[in-house]
């Protein structure tokens, strides 16, 4: 007997065991697809291994209970490829979640201890990393007692009491402190962010055949801390408001031209100058400027967890989790150096809506059997071949296990706001 679909939705609206009985087939439908391709997972032939794994990857979320399920009983083997499944499941909400641009706070209070203990104790709590060798203090013992402060204050007070002025290397991330006093600059700890006054300039300047001009620039450093979320900034900063101590307007009526930075793992350190109308020539101070810093802010992060095939093997196909798919091209070996070639599929994000500054980030990891980390030979070598975004690793290890790669899906661009009060005028 044919049954007509108004019957049917009336049966499955009145009749609760109706109901019952159609949405709890609906429901162990996945589950009874899922366990049957968990059980080909097993199996002695490739191919239909690896269309389990395929057909398991796309029923994505759907097969997690049974996944969690077989896991408990799998064999070795099995268990391994249940696990990478498992882990790139995709994400439950792929809602945009706000981002908070927070600093990293440090205590740190000695009455008396060595710089290398220090500086250990300061890498320990903010992640930062220190350049070793040390230089050698002014100070056998350094008291200090930091109390809350941002983690760049931190460091600022570390130094002045060891004798000692910092800089962040542009090749590798790492703090550098150097022998010599810095300088006292105006500074501002926001966020994940030091914005430094550094310095001011005021001069005339005259170009042969027209009028001379006066002119006035302030240099700032904005460092970033590792860790932060910052996919890139503008450069330079936006002034929004700043007089001379006659009152009269310095913000520049033309708006400046800002090009975008994308920091890396080791430039977290940008100089920049900003034009100012010239001030009153009897004026000697800049009471207050202000202005805003834009950077782009990663909101998702897609991950995926790759087995790494054997020498000279790649993997049969690409792993997908959200908007990302991770391809082993191919593992090989130059001496003692494995290398992995590993090739991206993502959507380019774009800062601007003309789409010429791109904005892509990502990580890779690669770890061991027994889930530790197996650490890089320099940094992942990017390039294309074809349409492929291709990314080189290099690594010194005879049996690394899996990859984690992960790339930025969604950002956010977000207005940091700056100040500095009380500006001499030269």
């Amino acid at each position: 007997m044919r049954v007509s679909s108004s019957l049917l939705l009336f049966l499955l609206l009145c009749c609760p065991e109706a109901r019952c009985q159609a949405t709890g087939s609906a429901a162990a439908a996945p589950q009874d697809e899922a366990a049957s391709w968990i059980r080909q997972l097993a199996s002695d032939d490739f191919q239909k291994r690896d269309e389990a794994f395929e057909a398991l990857t796309r029923l994505g979320r759907k097969a997690a209970g049974a996944l969690r399920e077989a896991l408990k009983t799998a064999d070795p083997e099995t268990k391994l490829r249940i696990q990478t499944l498992l882990e790139n499941l995709p994400p439950a909400d792929r809602e945009v979640k706000e981002v908070r641009l927070t600093q990293t706070t440090v205590d740190l209070v000695s009455p008396g201890a060595s710089l290398e203990e220090l500086v250990g104790r300061f890498e320990g709590l903010t992640g930062f990393r220190v350049q070793r060798p040390l230089p050698r203090s002014t100070r056998a013992k350094i008291r200090i007692d930091i109390d809350d402060r941002p983690a760049f204050e931190a460091l600022d007070i570390l130094a002045r009491e060891a004798g000692l002025r910092w800089m962040i290397d542009g090749g590798t991330g790492f703090i550098r402190l150097i022998k010599g006093v810095a300088g006292k600059p105006l500074v501002l700890y926001e966020g994940p962010f030091r914005m430094a006054l550094t310095s001011v300039s005021r001069n005339a300047s005259l170009m042969f055949g027209s009028t001379p001009q006066d002119n006035c620039y302030i240099q700032m450093q904005i460092d970033i801390e590792p860790g932060a979320p910052v996919l890139g900034l503008w450069i330079p900063p936006t002034l929004t408001k700043a007089k001379d101590s006659t009152g009269r307007k310095l913000v520049p009526q033309t708006d400046t031209y800002r090009s975008y930075f994308s920091p890396t793992a080791g430039r977290r350190s940008f100089t920049t100058s900003l034009r100012l109308e010239p001030p009153a020539r009897e004026a000697t101070s800049i009471p207050r400027i202000e202005g805003s810093l834009r950077v782009a802010v990663a909101r998702i992060w897609d991950k995926v967890t790759v087995a790494i095939p054997a020498e000279g093997e790649s993997t049969p196909s690409a792993l997908i989790s959200g908007d990302l798919g991770v391809t082993i091209l191919r593992r090989s070996k130059q001496g003692e150096t494995t290398l992995l070639e590993v090739a991206l599929a993502r959507p380019t994000l774009y800062a601007d809506e003309q789409k010429t500054r791109p904005i892509q980030e990502q990580t890779f990891l690669v770890l061991d059997a027994e889930g530790l980390e197996i650490p890089l030979l320099g940094r992942p070598q990017p390039g294309r071949r074809g349409d492929k975004e291709i990314f080189t690793l290099r690594l010194r290890h005879p049996a690394p296990d899996r990859l984690m790669v992960g790339s930025v899906s969604a950002f956010a661009l977000k207005t940091v706001p700056f100040h500095f009060d009380n500006v001499p005028l030269p």
